[in-house]
């Protein structure tokens, strides 16, 4: 897979080192994905901008009817959002930050309103706050994980991210693809990748 240079995420509750990068001292996780049957309903479709739980929404999250055909370079302290040409996919970027509770990583996330992979043994019980099964998150400097999220974050207006075009922000660059799209972190190489079909987390 090829990642595009350019300098381009949910806080509820990946992969070789680039040259010239410090690894995490975290220890390796072995790499899990799937594939499989199954089936899932289409999240309700909310209002865009969306934002992370325990953001700040920003004043405007895209440009409406926007269409992302090569690199996109955004700000450090942005919140992005952005989805797949065909609309199954939504991601969301925010910027490190510290609030009065504490401090909020740099992290992505990236929803998927249909697929067909089966429920991961490992996917967290939402409780009504979405299905577990359909957000994967990166925080830097951590391993990818399953968290929680109700409506679907994608929707009419919501910047369109381009089949090979890619995203970097901070320390986080995320490529969308016809097979999926996929997020790495750029400090210690932990990525995912979401589509219809399956999943993976390394």
């Amino acid at each position: 897979m090829r990642w595009s240079a350019a300098a381009g995420l949910l806080v509820l509750v990946a992969g070789c080192v680039p040259v010239g990068v410090m690894p995490a001292t975290s220890a390796p996780r072995p790499t899990t994905s799937a594939t499989g049957p199954a089936s899932t309903a289409a999240p309700t479709t909310s209002s865009p901008p969306a934002h992370l739980p325990g953001r700040t929404p920003p004043a405007t999250s895209s440009t409406p009817g926007a269409s992302s055909t090569s690199t996109s370079t955004l700000g450090p302290s942005s919140l992005v959002h952005w989805v797949s040409p065909s609309g199954n996919i939504a991601c969301i970027y925010a910027a490190e930050d510290v609030t009065e509770t504490g401090r909020l990583p740099e992290t992505v996330a990236c929803q998927i309103a249909d697929h067909s992979y089966a429920r991961p043994a490992d996917a967290p019980d939402c409780q009504g706050a979405g299905s577990g099964d359909n957000v994967i998150s990166l925080d830097v400097g951590e391993h990818p994980k399953w968290l929680c999220a109700g409506d679907f974050w994608g929707g009419p207006g919501v910047t369109v991210l381009a089949y090979g075009a890619s995203v970097t922000n901070g320390n986080i660059q995320c490529l969308s693809e016809n097979t999926g799209m996929t997020c790495r972190d750029l400090t210690t190489g932990h990525s995912f990748t979401l589509s219809r079909k399956s999943w993976s987390m390394n």
